[in-house]
């Protein structure tokens, strides 16, 4: 509703701007003043409908139910091993960490020159000798016009 009043109230402000400036010269700034002000605001719109959030949840959900079609929606064309990564997803550290993880509390990180949503889960023990080992998973997410998607992972251990 906010961005319906404010977009009426611009149309408003240009409209009456266009008739006093007609009176001294052509009409050439406001049809380019109005194109922004929709372009802004669908761009708002198109990106308030992406939910993000909901998208996580989904990729939680398909990990838990080891749904790899559901997991290859969520992810984009770079990941193409499922079975593997519904392997990975389905140790109990990670369910563990998917559990607790908020889609907020996804770590923003950069690398390769793109901006990655990061999960990682990591578990440390030790072995039969008392050398410490370890595994973890890192999964990185693109936020894209379809929504949030998997586009790579990264296992250790």
């Amino acid at each position: 509703m906010k961005i319906i009043a404010l977009l009426i109230s611009l149309l408003a402000v240009a409209v009456s701007c266009g008739e006093s400036e007609s009176l001294t010269s052509p009409d050439t700034s406001n049809s380019a003043v109005l194109d922004s002000i929709e372009t802004e605001v669908q761009g708002e719109i198109l990106e308030k409908s992406l939910d993000y959030g909901q998208d996580w949840d989904r990729f939680k959900r398909a990990a838990k139910s080891k749904d790899r079609n559901e997991l290859a929606l969520l992810s984009t064309e770079q990941i193409t091993d499922f079975e593997g990564l519904s392997f990975l997803l389905s140790e109990l550290h990670v369910m563990r960490g998917l559990d607790e993880t908020s889609f907020d509390d996804l770590e923003l990180v950069e690398m390769d020159g793109k901006s990655y949503l990061q999960f990682s889960a990591e578990e440390i023990g030790m072995d039969e000798e008392g050398y410490e080992v370890g595994t973890s998973l890192t999964l990185l997410f693109l936020k894209t016009a379809e929504g949030l998607r998997l586009d790579q992972y990264l296992a250790a251990g």
